[in-house]
C-alpha cells in the first residue's frame, strides 16, 4: 500500500509508513499534480471537441500559462469519483502465515493509523477561525497554485482567472466592410476573422504573466541594443552618463519615445544582459560596455532566449 510518494514507496521494505513532514509535502505536491493533470486533460478535450482545433496545433501542456477564455472550468472538468476504502484489518480474523503476509498487514494497519491522524488534523483545522478567501487573480497560472489541500474550490477559481466577455465580442457579426475589402463576401470575412481570433487565443495560452507594457519593451530591445552599441563602442569601455545615452537613443529611435521612456528600456536591458552592459551608480549614473568585444548579434540572441521564457517572441 503506497500513496505514490517517494517516502511511501521506500517504506514498505521496513514494514511501516512514516508519517513525517517530508511525506506530507510529497503528498500535497502529488495531489496538486493530479488535480492539474485532470484539468489539463479536460482543457485539451474541450479545445479539440468543442472548438474543432486540430490536436497537432495545440501547444504542449507544460508550456500552458492560462486557460482558453471560453473554457468552462466549473462544468467541463469531470467530478472525481470516490474509490471505496479498504476494509480495516482485524487482528483476530487475519491469519499471518508468511513474512509477505506480515508486511502487508503492517502496511494496512499503518494506512488506517494515518487516516485517524489526518482525521484529527482535519477536526483541529475546523475549530480555527475561518480565513477570508482572497480575491481572484487575473489570468492566473495553471502551474503555480498554492494552498491546494485547504482550499480546493479557490484553486479552481484561481486557475481559470477572471474570464472576460470575449465570447460576445468574438461572436458579434461584422456589418461594415472597409473600402479595400469591398466585393468580398461578408460571411467569408467573418470566417477569416474568427479563425484569426482562435489562432491568437492559442498563442496567448502560452504567454506568461507579462504586462503589455513590458512586452512592448521586449519588442523594442533589438533595435535599442544596436543603438546602445553604436553609442558606447567608440568610448573604448569608458563610461558615459545614462542620461546622455538615453537622449541619443531617443533622438534616433523611430518610435519617437522620450528620453525617460528610453531610460526604462535601458533598465530592462541592464536586467537581461548584465554580462554585456553595466550601470555605475556614481553621483551621476553612468553606463559602459562590460564586454565590448561581444557582437551585437550574440547579445540580441541572448535577449531573445531570455524573453522567450516569459512567452514573448521578438
Amino acid at each position: 500500500i503506497s500513496d505514490g510518494t517517494k517516502v511511501g514507496h521506500d517504506s514498505p521494505s521496513k514494514g511501516f509508513l512514516p508519517f513525517s513532514g517530508t511525506r506530507l509535502i510529497q503528498r500535497r505536491n502529488r495531489f496538486h499534480s493530479l488535480l492539474i493533470n485532470l484539468v489539463l486533460k479536460s482543457h485539451r478535450v474541450f479545445l479539440t471537441s468543442e472548438l474543432g482545433i486540430d490536436p497537432s496545433e495545440l501547444p504542449e501542456d507544460s508550456s500552458l500559462r492560462r486557460w482558453h477564455p471560453k473554457f468552462p472550468l466549473e462544468s467541463a472538468v469531470a467530478c472525481i469519483v470516490s474509490s471505496p476504502l479498504p476494509i480495516r484489518p482485524s487482528d483476530f480474523e487475519q491469519k499471518i502465515t508468511s513474512a509477505k503476509d506480515a508486511v502487508k498487514a503492517f502496511q494496512a494497519r499503518a494506512l488506517f493509523r494515518e487516516a485517524d491522524t489526518c482525521h484529527q488534523i482535519s477536526l483541529s483545522k475546523q475549530q480555527l477561525s475561518p480565513i477570508p478567501s482572497p480575491k481572484k487573480s487575473v489570468a492566473a497560472s495553471p502551474l503555480k497554485v498554492s494552498n491546494v489541500i485547504d482550499s480546493t474550490a479557490y484553486t479552481a477559481s484561481n486557475l481559470v482567472g477572471t474570464q472576460t466577455d470575449s465570447k460576445e465580442s468574438n461572436d458579434k457579426m461584422i456589418t461594415s466592410t472597409p473600402n479595400n475589402l469591398k466585393g468580398i463576401s461578408l460571411a467569408l470575412l467573418n470566417k477569416v476573422r474568427a479563425r484569426e481570433n482562435e489562432r491568437r487565443l492559442l498563442t496567448e495560452l502560452t504567454y506568461g504573466k507579462v504586462s503589455e507594457a513590458r512586452r512592448a519593451i521586449y519588442c523594442r530591445l533589438p533595435l535599442i541594443i544596436t543603438q546602445v552599441w553604436s553609442i558606447l563602442r567608440p568610448c573604448n569601455a569608458r563610461p558615459l552618463p545614462l542620461s546622455t545615452v538615453a537622449v541619443r537613443v531617443a533622438d534616433s529611435h523611430p518610435s519617437g519615445l522620450s528620453a525617460d521612456a528610453i531610460s526604462e528600456h535601458l533598465d530592462v536591458l541592464l536586467e537581461l544582459a548584465p554580462c554585456w552592459i553595466e550601470k555605475l551608480n556614481w553621483s551621476i549614473v553612468h553606463l559602459r560596455l562590460k564586454d565590448p568585444g561581444r557582437s551585437v548579434k550574440d547579445v540580441i540572441d541572448m535577449i531573445k532566449l531570455k524573453v522567450a521564457k516569459d512567452g514573448v517572441n521578438i
